[in-house]
């Protein structure tokens, strides 16, 4: 006899793929390493999209883009290995990077520091 309430239900087969997940040790991804460019004084009167492909294809140069974030004058271009931006920084020293007739200012994009944590439940100052 089946138990109350389990007339009729079926076990699912095992999927798998969950069991193959499982096996995966569990825990916070390894940080992908960033070598992130701040680009500064970008002219303001280039259309966006048009704006968002000079970028792309002025940085290409240096190394391959993995992503790029453009603003208004400003934008930050990550490259896919530290060689692309150490070679667009070089660049940028010598003034080579221009973009609408403008000298494009280059730096590192600094990560920011961890948050502190709490001593003994005090708060954080800033």
């Amino acid at each position: 006899l089946a138990a109350p309430g389990l007339i009729g239900v079926q076990k699912k087969p095992e999927d798998p793929e969950k069991k193959r997940m499982a096996d995966k040790p569990r825990g916070p991804r390894p940080p992908v390493e960033q070598h992130t460019l701040y680009v500064y004084g970008i002219p303001r009167d280039i259309e966006q999209t048009k704006l968002e492909a000079d970028i792309e294809a002025l940085f290409a140069k240096f190394g391959q883009v993995r992503s790029k974030t453009v603003k208004q004058g400003f934008c930050f271009v990550d490259f896919a290995e530290k060689a692309g931006l150490e070679n667009a920084l070089a660049a940028a020293a010598e003034e080579k990077v221009i973009l609408g007739g403008e000298k494009l200012k280059c730096q590192r994009k600094e990560d920011k520091a961890a948050p502190k944590k709490p001593v003994n439940g005090a708060p954080v100052r800033k």
